[in-house]
């Protein structure tokens, strides 16, 4: 962006341009993650290299992946800080937890908004009994894992009401109020619009999505520990942009706030169906390849 304005003072449409390049990269390094992630979780190398590339290429991270809006970084942060959130504080891997209090800082300064998501991490404790949890609460406190994701959030969110402050005297403005516009809608109209209309179904536009959640919910019982996290921050995130009045996401290709979580999510896929229906996943990955094709095929914005 820099090297933009270098190269064409005050030309915004450059300064965009050269933003696109920066996020191909972040979907790039998704599509690694998606691959080592489904190997921790039991998958042979080779099937866990197949459903990366369909990742890669079935899912919206192709549509917006070289484009001006910065969803491969968020999804990127919020996988790294999420997944490898989980597996620290289940295995109490400093690590692990390294990994993901970088990805919480990377998001915290990229999104800041959905630094909140990253409670849903604790999912990956099991609560059984009230005494269990005040236990597991303590018994949290005291674990470094839990030190390091907390740290690079509030790292990541330090950072960013520094530079707020510096620039607009006030470390809670973000500079995003020039446009105004109700922030508060009806969740009785995001809710069906985000999940089941025709212009912004998270399932037409993402049919991967249908194999993600039926294979997270096939897995809740042998991999609570990494599914509930998943499940949680699906819900939780569909739940918030629904009460947004600008929960259709504008002028983008499907239901652009839902992008962030969708690697997530698709995580499941591979654990959807045993091998006996194997034409449902070939069907439903051709439809995913199809509709991605489409997607960068117009200008979506």
């Amino acid at each position: 962006v820099l090297l933009a304005r270098l190269l064409a003072p005050g030309s915004i449409n450059a300064e965009q341009f050269a933003f696109t390049l920066t996020t191909v990269p972040f979907a790039g390094a998704l599509s690694s993650l998606t691959y080592l992630t489904w190997v921790r979780l039991g998958l042979t190398r080779e099937r866990a290299r197949n459903w990366a590339f369909l990742h890669a290429f079935g899912s919206l991270i192709w549509a917006y992946a070289g484009s001006s809006f910065d969803l491969a970084p968020q999804a990127f942060f919020l996988f790294l800080g999420i997944v490898y959130g989980a597996e620290a504080l289940t295995t109490n891997s400093r690590g692990c937890a390294a990994l993901s209090g970088l990805g919480f800082l990377g998001l915290a300064t990229t999104q800041e908004t959905y630094s909140p998501l990253g409670v849903f991490v604790l999912l990956a404790v099991p609560w059984t009994t009230a005494r269990v949890m005040v236990r597991n609460v303590f018994g949290l406190l005291r674990r470094p894992a839990l030190l390091y994701v907390v740290f690079g959030l509030i790292l990541g969110l330090t950072s960013v009401f520094a530079y707020t402050f510096a620039r607009f005297g006030d470390p809670f403005s973000t500079g995003r109020q020039t446009v105004l516009h109700p922030l508060v809608g009806s969740p009785l109209r995001g809710l069906p619009g985000l999940l089941f209309s025709p212009a912004k179904s998270i399932f037409l536009y993402s049919p991967l999505h249908v194999l993600g959640l039926i294979g997270l919910l096939r897995s809740l019982r042998s991999r609570s520990e990494v599914v509930l996290p998943l499940l949680g921050i699906f819900v939780g995130q569909v739940a918030l942009v629904s009460c947004l009045a600008f929960w259709a996401g504008e002028w983008a290709w499907g239901p652009r706030y839902l992008v962030a979580t969708s690697p997530l999510v698709i995580l499941g896929a591979p654990f959807a169906f045993q091998s006996g229906r194997r034409w449902v996943v070939r069907v439903v990955a051709a439809v995913a390849v199809a509709v991605q094709l489409l997607s960068i095929s117009v200008d979506h914005q």
